[in-house]
């Protein structure tokens, strides 16, 4: 059999010969293959040219590699490069949770809203969640995703921007705790090997417990179990796959995928960690489209995150920093309950907010202080550029109005969402064929305590103000002034450039850097209440004006201010206790002058001789300067330091001491009152109850006045709601109580402090600034209405309870003119009164037509 071909002879190439073919044939092929663009030497340089670039490539990758290997070996070898130690010791800062005397949460106190929770006990189902979100292969690398790496750096690339970043979870860790957020190489370097270091001294359960405690997950949450409880009102245990999905999505950028601000972000988000979950066999792709298609519902914000009691919690934090120092009251971690009663503290908040919006609507306060023009204009505007600069935060002052935004316009901007997801558009501004534009969402509505998000976008606005408050421009966002907007004219409609407008710096509202300054109207007075448990001097709610947020300037504990007629009881006790006056005595209510001074009383008229109660009840200055003389002004003020008020020294004091011409706080009055319903015995009130589990003793109440005193002076104020100045109240509360009503002279302002057995409360109401409160308003209408709406609502469902006598207590029937025994035979005027044992009074009235008239008994008595 003849041997075949050989190689050669198969492949000419091989041999250099033609094959058998003629130069003929080879010349025309050669020809045919040149027409073709080619020939054996274009292929030859191709080649070579190839081999040169596989060369240079193949070179420059050994540079590179040299050069990383150089660069790790450099930076990994730099004394300055951060240990893992921190990590080993992990004791981040922790949210102190603030609980009333019901262990209802009402705020929290920290400068990082966290609470470490166990890698054990967070669930599997976020712990997947997050991993196909963010790192699909952490379980299977070690530390540092290459392959992720090299894609995120070609896909931004390809796209020119930032689309993808090639961070492991492990590498986030590093650059949480251990590094800064600089974006250089040497940065770069040293996170590659920390995270190696990381993953090799850890273990994966360990990192991922750092990461889900430590991550940033907006509106001052760190750690998914607060962001648990801030999102969907439960611990981070109990949430479900469709929690878990947008828990996960949400450190990527916090704020722009808040579904609280940018709901319809947040769902596109969630539907893409969802996508992740089904792809990584997490899920089944039908629980992940069922997921998609539901709304995502989060829970109301709780009284805590709502700021409900904004006032206990600067309370609280102002005893840790006392008892631990600042930094660390901020940092504990701990748990603190309160005396609050959260259901009080609520009907206060609402009571007071609804008296002031009242008092608006009766005196006007919703508008210009006046308009200015021309120089006036001009020299204004000097005045506030020169007294900016000592201008303090919670200061009141008359800015002008520099323009109104009448915030007609619904807003256009849209929620941001992921790139991918917005619809294109073209230089027209419409929608390009093909583009799906995404449905806007509506307003959230609540159901059953579940808000179910929807977008608040393309709502009209209430418009803002523009201010000049000296040297700068801030500004009044309307929608967040809820509180003056009775009548029909819109609130932005009654100011025009040129008005003068009363604000307050918002220093607790959100301002960018490079915006006007966040301002608050003050076009209305302010208010505080507190409100204690009588017995025990706990207190029950506090509210230190309207609107308050915390870090605000809480009135209750800080607006210093006369108390007017509400100190009254005060000395009257003094007199009571040093038997120089009883309920029954009977004094003269006529003008008299002191040292130039004519005190009147609120109504202009005089009654003649009246009895110390009525006297009372009635709020007689006249009779009230003559009892204060009676007692002295030493004796008084002795009396007033048991009951815990702070006066000035004796030599600043003179008579209009009776009509309260000092200062004292909301709380140090109400302090100062629950001595007569809890016998005479007073101390400080009290906020803290247990810290952790240490409890917090009181201080030991100390005596102000005997029982017998207290009883007879809660009596007398009883009066003042039975028959007197309050008794507006006493159809309504259908229960005992007392009190009394506080006006200063000038109207400025007005208050009430009143008491059942079981509680009390103290209402003051006026401007921060001194301003007349207005014509017609004092304690009884301006005060008393909000006490009274409070303890209507605070008592339901309380038993009805007595003020019970002690022992010492001397019940006696006497003559209402006279205030002496019953003249025989006349029962006709009189009434019981309560005495001290030996101080009930042994004259008998005089029969009705004989010579001794009140006058001559007013004669004998002195």
């Amino acid at each position: 059999m003849p041997a075949g071909p050989s190689l050669e002879d198969r492949d000419p190439r091989r041999s250099g010969k033609t094959s058998g073919r003629t130069s003929n044939q080879t010349s025309a092929r050669s020809v045919r293959r040149k027409g073709r663009g080619g020939s054996s030497g274009g292929r030859s340089s191709i080649f070579w040219a190839v081999r040169t670039a596989a060369g240079l490539g193949l070179f420059c990758v050994l540079v590179a590699i040299a050069g990383l290997v150089g660069m790790f070996s450099y930076f990994g070898s730099d004394p300055k490069l951060p240990t893992l130690k921190a990590l080993g010791d992990y004791h981040p800062k922790q949210v102190t949770r603030i609980l009333d005397r019901n262990g209802a949460v009402i705020g929290e106190l920290g400068t990082e809203k966290r609470t470490v929770i166990p890698y054990e006990q967070i669930p599997k189902i976020l712990v997947k969640a997050v991993v196909a979100a963010e790192d699909a292969e952490y379980f299977h690398h070690d530390g540092i995703d290459y392959r992720g790496m090299v894609r995120a750096f070609v896909e931004n690339v390809l796209r020119g921007r930032t689309a993808q970043g090639g961070s492991t979870i492990t590498q986030q860790v590093v650059k949480t705790f251990l590094l800064s957020p600089e974006r250089t190489m040497r940065r770069k370097v040293q996170e590659i090997i920390l995270a190696r270091q990381l993953s090799q001294k850890f273990t994966k359960e360990e990192v991922l417990g750092l990461y889900l405690n430590q991550i940033y997950y907006g509106h001052g949450r760190y750690g998914c179990e607060e962001a648990a409880r801030y999102f969907f009102g439960k611990s981070v245990r109990d949430i479900n796959v469709a929690e878990a999905a947008l828990l996960a999505g949400l450190p990527q950028s916090p704020e722009r995928l808040s579904p609280r601000k940018h709901p319809e972000a947040a769902k596109t988000r969630q539907r893409y960690v969802l996508g992740r979950m089904a792809e990584t066999g997490v899920i089944t792709p039908a629980v992940a489209a069922k997921l998609a298609a539901e709304p995502i519902r989060l829970a109301r914000e709780s009284g805590a995150a709502r700021g409900m009691a904004g006032e206990a919690v600067d309370g609280v934090g102002r005893f840790l920093a006392e008892k631990y120092g600042e930094r660390a009251a901020f940092e504990l971690g701990t748990t603190v309950e309160t005396t609050i009663d959260a259901r009080m503290q609520d009907v206060a908040r609402q009571s007071l907010e609804r008296g002031l919006e009242d008092l608006d609507a009766r005196q006007g306060f919703r508008g210009s202080s006046g308009h200015l023009t021309g120089k006036a204009l001009a020299h204004r505007t000097a005045e506030l550029e020169a007294a900016h600069n000592g201008r303090r935060d919670s200061a009141i002052f008359e800015g002008i109005v520099t323009r109104v935004d009448k915030g007609d316009v619904a807003s256009e901007a849209p929620a941001p969402a992921e790139p991918d997801t917005k619809p294109s558009r073209g230089k027209d501004g419409k929608n390009r064929k093909g583009a799906k534009e995404t449905e806007a969402a509506k307003p959230a509505v609540v159901t059953r305590g579940v808000a179910v998000v929807r977008d608040p976008r393309n709502e009209t606005k209430k418009g803002k103000i523009f201010v000049d408050i000296g040297g700068e421009e801030g500004v009044v966002d309307l929608d967040l002034e809820p509180r003056y907007t009775k009548g029909g004219k819109p609130l932005v409609d009654r100011f025009s450039p040129g008005d003068l407008i009363r604000v307050r710096l918002a220093t607790d509202r959100p301002h960018a850097e490079g915006t006007p300054a966040p301002l608050a109207l003050e076009l209305g007075p302010q208010a505080a209440m507190v409100v204690l448990d009588p017995a025990t001097r706990q207190v029950l709610a506090l509210v230190g004006g309207y609107d308050f947020h915390s870090g605000g300037f809480d009135r209750s504990r800080l607006a210093r201010r006369q108390p007017g007629s509400a100190f009254k009881p005060i000395y009257y006790a003094a007199g009571i206790e040093s038997k120089k006056i009883t309920a029954a005595t009977v004094i003269n209510d006529s003008p008299e002058v002191y040292a130039l001074w004519k005190p009147q009383n609120y109504e202009k008229e005089f009654l003649g001789p009246v009895r110390v109660r009525t006297a009372l009840a009635h709020s007689i200055n006249t009779v009230s300067i003559k009892v204060l003389s009676q007692v002295g002004l030493p004796d008084a003020r002795a009396v007033a330091t048991r009951f815990g008020l702070t006066l000035p020294p004796i030599e600043q004091l003179n008579l209009g001491m009776a009509l309260g011409a000092f200062e004292v706080t909301p709380i140090e009055l109400a302090s100062a009152y629950s001595a007569f319903p809890a016998g005479g015995m007073r101390s400080p009130a009290t906020l803290v109850r247990t810290i952790g589990i240490e409890p917090i003793e009181p201080k030991p109440a100390e005596p102000a006045i005997t029982p017998e005193t207290a009883y007879i002076m809660t009596s007398i104020m009883r009066s003042v709601i039975d028959e007197g100045t309050a008794r507006a109240a006493a159809g309504k509360l259908r229960r005992p109580a007392a009190g009394k009503t506080g006006t200063t002279n000038d109207q400025k302002d007005a208050w009430f402090v009143g008491f059942t057995p079981d509680l009390l409360a103290a209402v003051w109401v006026g401007f921060d600034d001194g301003k007349v409160l207005g014509h017609g308003e004092a304690g009884a209408k301006t005060a008393l209405p909000i006490w009274l709406d409070f303890m209507t609502k605070a008592l339901v469902g309380r038993p009805t309870r007595d003020f019970v006598p002690p022992p010492g207590i001397v019940i006696q029937r006497i003559d209402k003119t006279t205030g002496l025994l019953p003249a025989p035979g006349q029962d006709g005027n009189t009434i019981d009164e309560v005495f001290l044992p030996d101080t009930v009074p042994t004259q008998q009235a005089p029969v009705a037509g004989e010579e001794s008239s009140a006058d001559k008994l007013l004669l004998d008595q002195q």
